[in-house]
């Protein structure tokens, strides 16, 4: 079993499309999945389990966690208590998996000497903002950096 926790923060909108992606990135796995959305609001537990119910989902479960909002540390400890499975995925209400990301992660723990994987960020704001350069020159710059330290 694999267990995935989200955490969100007044991302009702985003959440949706981020529960949807990790729903369709996950009919390629065999195994089942539980979902553990931890969120302080209300909103965003409500659009997540909305958008969780509208998918054909027998092998994955979503359990939800009201925090205090007293910090994603404390969040991430509440969500902790609930993991099921060896492997767990962190990720955030904003983050929108691609439809073979899950797989691909879950293909590197095949390697017993593999204890960790990252994804590959790609920023989706527009390059000519400010923000969206800087989004994009890090991100790549990330990448470039792992992908020169795996030689």
């Amino acid at each position: 079993m694999l267990s995935i926790i989200i955490t969100a923060w007044k991302e009702k909108v985003s959440i949706r499309k981020s529960i949807s992606s990790i729903v369709l990135a996950a009919k390629d796995i065999n195994d089942s999945i539980k979902i553990i959305q931890i969120s302080p609001d209300d909103e965003t537990l409500d659009a997540g389990k909305q958008e969780f119910e509208k998918n054909d989902n027998n092998k994955i479960s979503l359990l939800q966690i009201k925090d205090p909002q007293k910090g994603k540390p404390l969040a991430l400890n509440l969500a902790r208590k609930e993991i099921v499975g060896d492997i767990v995925l962190l990720t955030d209400g904003d983050v929108f998996v691609d439809k073979d990301s899950i797989k691909l992660i879950l293909d590197k723990f095949d390697d017993e000497k593999v204890g960790g994987v990252s994804g590959h960020p790609v920023s989706r704001d527009p390059r000519s903002t400010m923000w969206g350069y800087y989004s994009h020159l890090f991100t790549d710059a990330i990448h470039q950096d792992r992908e020169r330290l795996k030689n």
